[in-house]
Order: structure tokens, then C-alpha cells, then sequence
């Protein structure tokens, strides 16, 4: 559910590995900011399980983006409106949009606080990294540093400071801390089983009768070419391309039995005997039958570990959203639990607003 807004991404986990994984912006609804000018105590923006949001925050973090013609044209052209359509303004969408992301990031620093997790330097260089690498899809040459740079120095330490406290909940919530160079091996040598999976590369020749496959497995031994054989004899569409190469699979994949049990049984490099299943009568070769090593299939096991925290995330973010108690300013609109928004006020007969002074409330 926390998101990044114009980076479309998740955070990241533990450490940046690669770049975040797409997903979808929260949907924000049209909405007057109204400072409470005038008479009176300006009400926060937002009080989040007792701290406060103030309204200034939301016009400091506005006009700290407003500063940014990079972000600004970058944002406006893969994402949404950001100005709004009088000089001076903001669209109301991103202002909503604007709070309900200072409302997730305060519940995650109220979680850090209360565990007591704490930053160290490399923690905060790898916030930096996952903050910049957010940014990256709005840069039409996807430098984010760019962008990044571009905001002023309080901003920017925001930025970190928001992008610090997820990585760090998310190590600690599955017992690693927030920058682990060696979280991939580890999480590898914890699942070993589920990550050591024989694997057989297979070729084969698809015959629709007994007497055809044998007739084929004596050219075979004769010395022909399987490819060039699997080409001209083989009932399966896929031969004419590939030579009847079926790739690599494991025990676990959809394969009928019979080919199942024959691709990791019969010899490595000899065409076996003519196997039937349903499909008709198989001549198979087996390539290679081997366990992967880590290097080979590290990749596969940064991603396992990183949706493994994602979902502990997840499940943790969304619990605290549930038990938070959470309330906006209703000229904003209300708190929305089920994913994190600001829905829209009431539209009042008068009109609909749709953007807001960049002004400071009082």
C-alpha cells in the first residue's frame, strides 16, 4: 500500500538490488485545501494515531516540488496533472494525494520509533539510492539523481529520511538489518530445498505411432542429426522451429508423467526408447540434468527474499492502517483504510474546486 508517489513503485527491500517493481498510484479525489486564515486556530491537515500533520507541512512539501521544473515535467507527462489551472496552484488531486502519503509515512515512523529501530549511515546511503531510483522513471533519460538533486537540501533529507524508516522496518521485520550485503546468499542457505530443483533439458521427436518412433529411433542411431530429424519428422508443431528443443523443466512442472519420468531417468546425451502418452509416441533427449548453483540462480533468490518482506510489509502496514486512528481535515475529504487514500468531501452546490492556493495556512 505505501507507495512513492511518480516513482509507481513499492519499496524496495533490505538493500537495492535492482529497480522496484511497478504498481499501481493510489487513487486521490479532488479536494479544497483551505487555509484557515483569518480568526481562529488553524487545524492540522491530519492527526495520525496523536501526531500531528500540519497544514504548513503540506504547503512546505508542495512548494518544494513546485521548485522542481524536472519532477514537475516528468511527472506531468507519465503520471497526472501537478499545477493546477490558475498561476500559483496546485491541482487538488496531488494535494490529497500529497497528504495521504505524509499520513503512510507517519505511520511507518511511528512504527520505527516505537521498536526502536534505528538508521546507521549505510542504512541512509541506501535510502538515498532507492529514493533516486524512484525518480529515475520520470527522467526521460532515467537519471534520477538529476531530479533528486534538484529538489532543495531539507526536501531531499525527506525524502531519505521517509525512504530509511521502510527499508529499516522492512529488515526488521523479518530479523535481518536494514542493509545486508549478504541477505541474498543468506535467505539461499535458510531455503536451500526450495531453491536446489533438479532441472532436465529436453529435446524430442513426436511420432503418432509405435512403429514410426522405432522406425525414427534406428535413423537416430544410424547417426542422424536429432534437430534436423525433429524438423522432418516430428508431429509437433514446435519441431520446425526449435528442432524439438523443449527447453528445461522441473519435477514440478504440468508435463505429462510419462515424458516427466523418462526426462529425468534416462541417460544425459541418448535418445531413450519411444515413449507414449497421450500425445502420441515420444523420442527423447536429454541434454543436461543438473542442480542450478546459487550464482546461477541468485537473481531468482534476491526476488524470493524480496517478495517474502514485501508481503511481511504488507501484512504489517496494512494491520497498522486498520488499528491507526486516523483524522484528515474534512476539506480534504476522509481517510480511506482500504487503500490509503483521501476520498472527496461533499461537493458543496457552489461548485467543485479542482486546484488550490500555494499559500501558507494562518
Amino acid at each position: 500500500m505505501l507507495m512513492s508517489r511518480g516513482r509507481g513503485a513499492a519499496p524496495n527491500v533490505i538493500r537495492p538490488m535492482r529497480p522496484v517493481r511497478p504498481i499501481a498510484l493510489l487513487a486521490v479525489a479532488v479536494a479544497l485545501l483551505g487555509a484557515a486564515c483569518g480568526g481562529g486556530t488553524t487545524p492540522p491537515a491530519a492527526v495520525v494515531n496523536g501526531v500531528e500533520i500540519t497544514q504548513q507541512a503540506v504547503v512546505d512539501e508542495l512548494e518544494a516540488i513546485g521548485a522542481n521544473e524536472a519532477y514537475l515535467q516528468g511527472y506531468e507527462e507519465q503520471v497526472a496533472a501537478v499545477v493546477g489551472a490558475e498561476e500559483g496552484t496546485f491541482d487538488s488531486a496531488f494535494v490529497n494525494e500529497t497528504l495521504a502519503l505524509q499520513v503512510q509515512y507517519q505511520l511507518v515512523l511511528n512504527a520505527v520509533d516505537e521498536r526502536g529501530i534505528a538508521s546507521d549511515e549505510g542504512c541512509r546511503q541506501a535510502a538515498r539510492d532507492q529514493a533516486i531510483s524512484r525518480l529515475g522513471p520520470l527522467s526521460p533519460t532515467g537519471d534520477g539523481a538529476a531530479i533528486f538533486e534538484a529538489f532543495d537540501a531539507e526536501y531531499r533529507e525527506t525524502l531519505v529520511t521517509r525512504e530509511a524508516a521502510v527499508l529499516a522496518l522492512q529488515g526488521d521485520l523479518v530479523g535481518r538489518p536494514c542493509v545486508d550485503p549478504d541477505a541474498v546468499e543468506a535467505y539461499y542457505e535458510e531455503n536451500r530445498e526450495q531453491f536446489e530443483v533438479e532441472t532436465a533439458c529436453t529435446s524430442h521427436i513426436l511420432l503418432a505411432s509405435e512403429a514410426e518412433a522405432e522406425d525414427v529411433a534406428g535413423l537416430l542411431e544410424d547417426g542422424a542429426d536429432f534437430a534436423e530429424t525433429a524438423q522432418a519428422r516430428s508431429t509437433d508443431p514446435s519441431a520446425a522451429e526449435n528442432g524439438g528443443d523443449l527447453g528445461c523443466l522441473t519435477q514440478a512442472d504440468g508435463i505429462v508423467p510419462e515424458f516427466l519420468e523418462a526426462a529425468f531417468t534416462q541417460p544425459v546425451g541418448e535418445v531413450g526408447p519411444p515413449v507414449q502418452t497421450e500425445f502420441g509416441f515420444h523420442l527423447i533427449l536429454v541434454s543436461s540434468r543438473e542442480v542450478p548453483t546459487f550464482e546461477e540462480i541468485e537473481e531468482q533468490v534476491a526476488q524470493a527474499l524480496a517478495d517474502e518482506v514485501q508481503a511481511a510489509f504488507g501484512t504489517f502496514f496494512q494491520g497498522e492502517v486498520d488499528a491507526a486512528v486516523i483524522d484528515i481535515d474534512d476539506r480534504y475529504g476522509t481517510w480511506n483504510p482500504t487503500n490509503g487514500s483521501i476520498d472527496r468531501p461533499a461537493i458543496e452546490a457552489t461548485g467543485d474546486p479542482t486546484t488550490v492556493p500555494v499559500a501558507p495556512a494562518g
